[in-house]
């Protein structure tokens, strides 16, 4: 999707409101498949946008969690823990903020300019599409080939309840 109109798109979503959206992304195939095979995954999910990380529940868990790790005994974070760490985790580790807590721009070693969309998960359950070079095929199935890399079946999950979409991979709002 073109910048432009995903910002018209975005725009008539209140941040914070759950909205749907599907998105591709091509999976690594084996090397010895080389460029015979692609692997196309197809998410439809219920997000949510321009919410700032720290006042997420996933943060403030995060924030709790890692209190009662420091201050043994303690089982809860203190407000001076939040404020500590709020400017830390609004920073990116790559990239910089063309919108902030919306659009990312990153140029990779590639030289490659890309701009992504931050988003936020929710408890829904995403629909995942598999394709096989352009055929549908279930996960299983997939997984059953050895086509994809193993990595990417070994990757965890989101567990901060954030995660980045290359605009150009948004397929509908």
């Amino acid at each position: 999707m073109k910048e432009k109109e995903l910002l018209q798109r975005l725009n008539q979503i209140p941040n914070g409101r759950f909205f749907k959206m599907a998105w591709k992304s091509e999976l690594p195939v084996e090397k010895k498949y080389g460029n015979q095979i692609t692997v196309t995954k197809v998410t439809i999910s219920t997000v949510r946008k321009g919410i700032q990380y720290t006042n997420t529940k996933a943060y403030r868990e995060k924030v709790y969690r890692k209190s009662y790790e420091e201050v043994m005994g303690t089982s809860f974070a203190t407000p001076q823990t939040f404020s500590m760490n709020k400017e830390k985790a609004n920073s990116l580790p790559w990239g910089k903020w063309k919108i902030p807590n919306l659009l990312i721009e990153h140029t990779n070693k590639a030289g490659e300019y890309n701009v992504y969309l931050r988003l936020y998960t929710t408890v829904n359950k995403p629909e995942v599409l598999y394709y096989l070079n352009d055929r549908l095929i279930t996960k299983e199935a997939l997984m059953q080939t050895g086509i994809v890399k193993s990595s990417y079946w070994d990757r965890s999950k989101v567990e901060d309840g954030l995660f980045t979409v290359n605009i150009k991979n948004i397929l509908k709002i």
